[in-house]
């Protein structure tokens, strides 16, 4: 039994070093580049995908040159993912052979001309101006769209009296109590069709009023 207990302990404490927070430096960068390079080098790749046998390798070199860092396989392929994607727009940026543009190998930075640069700052501030403009046209469709559409819901969700004026107007046209609830209720959830009745004469109003109950009790039918 403490033997089990010993080894679960171990195990315990490998994946707490697996799971530490790794700061890379440069140095680490550095060797690591390098140990990739070197497994290209002698082809330790399999249909343009570096092999279990090179991460091995890569990962030993790392870990003599840096003993005390938690590294392991997944945090050497991760760190490389973001070498890359920082890389690739530099790599972009010499390949398409930008005039003016260069590479200082001791400062190890990019070099560029005065004039090549305000040029790319000012191409640059004019593409966002242009963005900006293409936004704010979208912005403003979009307003627009949604004001009318607000007025045309507001148009026919408003009532066109106020909710007293209809219970009174169904008294007036001496609809009797026993259905004068059901009545008010359809009208008030009907504004549309409150107004196609207050358009109608007042003498036809009780005999068309009538004839929307039926349509509606047909319709929930």
């Amino acid at each position: 039994m403490p033997p089990k207990r010993k080894n679960l302990d171990m195990g315990n404490e490998n994946a707490s070093k697996g799971n530490s927070v790794l700061n890379w430096s440069k140095p680490m960068d550095d060797t690591l580049v390098d140990a990739y390079l070197h497994q290209d080098i002698i082809s330790n790749k399999v249909g343009g995908s570096f092999t279990s046998h090179a991460f091995d390798n890569i990962l030993k070199d790392l870990k003599e040159n840096f003993p005390d860092k938690p590294i392991n396989k997944d945090k050497i392929k991760n760190r490389m993912k973001h070498i890359k994607k920082n890389w690739f727009p530099c790599y972009d940026l010499l390949k398409n052979g930008m005039s003016g543009f260069g590479w200082d190998p001791i400062a190890e930075m990019f070099t560029v001309e005065l004039e090549v640069w305000q040029q790319l700052i000012q191409c640059k501030k004019s593409k966002i101006d242009q963005e900006v403009l293409v936004l704010k046209g979208g912005l403003d469709n979009i307003a627009q769209a949604i004001s009318s559409s607000s007025t045309k819901l507001v148009k026919v969700a408003t009532l066109p009296i106020l909710e007293y004026e209809v219970w009174n107007l169904l008294v007036g046209l001496n609809v009797d109590e026993e259905n004068r609830y059901a009545y008010y209720f359809y009208l008030v959830q009907k504004p549309e069709m409150l107004r196609v009745l207050l358009g109608c004469p007042w003498e036809y109003r009780k005999d068309l009023l009538f004839q929307m109950m039926k349509g509606a009790d047909a319709e929930n039918n």
